[in-house]
């Protein structure tokens, strides 16, 4: 089964790898990101050839729900005085509880389209557990500020990456060297704020990373990727036959991208 994400995801994951070959610790990069968008591209063409109606589909997003339910039930659990859990408050299975409440938060309308679907009582359960891990999520956020860095200077350092070398715009700084990238050509005004001292591996957004990671071509990929898949969005939206479930994917989708 073939899809029009297909081409731009492969490419993709094609440029993290010859960026990371670009390097100089190839081992370092390869194993880095490129694995990472790999087999997310293999999870998602696997996928794509095992889900032939709606109830497989529908099967599926109950199995995401319902891990998703579980990670609910974690955030609950955290936010419970007397437990003896505030040394595990900002842990997460996500990796960070500010991933999880994201998470969370995407998940919500695959939630309401399939209870939509169903109406049953399983899916309504899972709908008011995941509601309740995002309010506990947040209040989570909330009593423990996350420290991140800032749009500005995530485009500094992305624009100085573009101007190292013509190899470095078109390729970036290589998949597992944002840190080395933050270093570099973070601006001056930064070495008097309030988080001098720290050392970001991540930017400011996913797509200020990827700029400064594999370039403009993963960029370019990445772009025209998600350019498909809004285009698919909302023709798929305007059918007066889409149903719930497809509606609260489409929904998931889009809160992701943002």
């Amino acid at each position: 089964v073939r899809s029009f994400f297909d081409s731009p995801l492969l490419i993709f994951v094609a440029i993290s790898f010859v960026s990371a070959f670009l390097t100089i610790n190839r081992v370092q990069n390869l194993v880095a990101d490129p694995i990472i968008y790999a087999g997310g591209f293999l999870l998602f063409f696997l996928i794509s050839q095992s889900i032939k109606k709606e109830t497989s589909l529908f099967s599926l997003a109950n199995v995401i729900l319902a891990s998703t339910a579980v990670l609910s039930l974690w955030s609950l659990v955290q936010i419970i005085p007397g437990l003896g859990l505030d040394t595990l408050r900002t842990f997460s299975p996500t990796g960070s509880y500010l991933v999880q409440a994201m998470l969370l938060v995407a998940a919500l309308p695959l939630a309401v389209g399939a209870y939509l679907k169903s109406k049953g009582r399983v899916q309504a359960l899972l709908l008011i557990v995941i509601v309740l891990g995002i309010f506990a999520s947040a209040f989570t956020v909330y009593k423990n500020p996350p420290v991140l860095l800032d749009l500005e200077t995530g485009w500094k350092i992305s624009t100085g990456t573009m101007g190292r070398s013509i190899t470095s715009a078109v390729f970036g700084m290589g998949p597992a060297n944002y840190v080395d990238a933050f270093t570099l050509y973070k601006p001056a005004d930064f070495n008097i704020s309030k988080f001098w001292n720290l050392r970001f591996t991540g930017g400011a957004n996913f797509y200020f990373y990827v700029l400064s990671t594999i370039g403009i071509a993963g960029l370019a990929a990445l772009t025209v990727f998600i350019s498909k898949l809004l285009v698919i969005a909302k023709k798929r939206l305007e059918l007066p036959g889409t149903g719930s479930l497809e509606k609260g994917l489409i929904g998931s989708l889009l809160i992701i991208l943002v």
